[in-house]
């Protein structure tokens, strides 16, 4: 029996571990019960690699396996597990990761239960998700971004999640947080106010472009491609030239996020000069881009 090996440290290998896909409430009781008893570096493994196998095949869940997870003793499993839930859309899950947020002893695994809340935060702004479970996400959130004794890291990481969500205190909460002394909070601002996706925060977006820091170019080149306004397309080309390649990255993937004819013109003019492992990623920004340009084509013909 695998649980059997699996509790002996034995590595059983990945496609040994599909039979912990899609498991029905009486296959999840038996592993809960063994669950324990497979030693911890084994467990993360486990949970490793059921992951990776699920982002490669479509018709493979663990899900029932991940929230298993959510109640190991070893933090770095519970962690696991959190990330292991991304794609969910289960009222449960959602419950679950705020209980943690709100009261689990591990700082990285609250840190991982914010992170995790955020998809749910975004279905809630588009009032496709259960409202109750989505305030309750949200609250908890805003219980551990306004409260200055939590820690740094997990007070940033909430403030980023809540960024869909659009209420007027979350967009004081994260002005208030783009002002404040610690870079931290700061580029969870930025990052929140990409993910809103509502172009008041462009102006923000768009100085951050110029920063000295390249970290903060980089977050503001992500915040424009995800707010995707066109009057980004200029400053985002001036970054092709930048120093640094992971902000050369963001301004690329931008400005496929935005598409249109101006932004493909500047992509493929940067293909000219791209730099050696970047072709990939401006082919599939050049192709993003083309898409756009062709949805901006039909709007203008059916106007006219």
């Amino acid at each position: 029996m695998l649980i059997e090996r699996l509790k002996a440290g034995e590595d059983v290998g990945t496609a040994a571990l599909v039979v912990f896909s899609q498991l029905d409430r009486t296959e999840a009781a038996e592993v809960r019960a063994e669950w324990e008893r497979v030693p911890v570096e084994t467990r993360r493994v486990i949970l490793a690699r059921t992951t990776a196998l699920a982002d490669d095949n479509v018709d493979m869940d663990f899900g029932e396996l991940a929230r298993i997870a959510l109640n190991d003793p070893a933090p770095v499993v519970r962690v696991l597990g959190i990330e292991a839930l991304w794609e969910s859309e289960d009222r449960e899950v959602a419950r679950e990761l705020a209980a943690m947020l709100r009261g689990d002893p591990s700082d990285d695994v609250r840190v991982a239960a914010a992170k995790g809340l955020r998809p749910f935060v975004y279905l809630c702004e588009l009032a496709w998700f259960d409202e109750r479970a989505g305030d309750d996400a949200v609250e908890s959130l805003r219980g551990v971004a306004t409260n200055e004794d939590e820690p740094i890291e997990l007070r940033a990481m909430a403030i980023e999640s809540l960024g869909p969500r659009g209420l007027p205190w979350v967009s004081g909460l994260i002005e208030s947080a783009f002002y404040d002394d610690d870079r931290r909070l700061k580029l969870a601002a930025i990052r929140a106010m990409g993910g809103s996706a509502d172009e008041r925060w462009l102006e923000f977006a768009l100085d951050e472009l110029a920063s000295v820091d390249p970290e903060f170019r980089y977050e503001g080149a992500v915040a424009c491609g995800e707010i995707g306004a066109e009057e980004a397309i200029e400053p985002l080309a001036d970054l092709l030239g930048d120093d640094d390649g992971d902000v050369v990255l963001a301004a690329v993937q931008a400005l496929g996020e935005i598409g249109g004819e101006d932004a493909l013109r500047h992509l493929r003019d940067f293909g000219k000069r791209v730099p050696l492992g970047m072709e990939e990623a401006l082919s599939e920004a050049i192709e993003a881009a083309g898409l756009g340009a062709g949805d901006m084509l039909k709007r203008g013909l059916a106007r006219e």
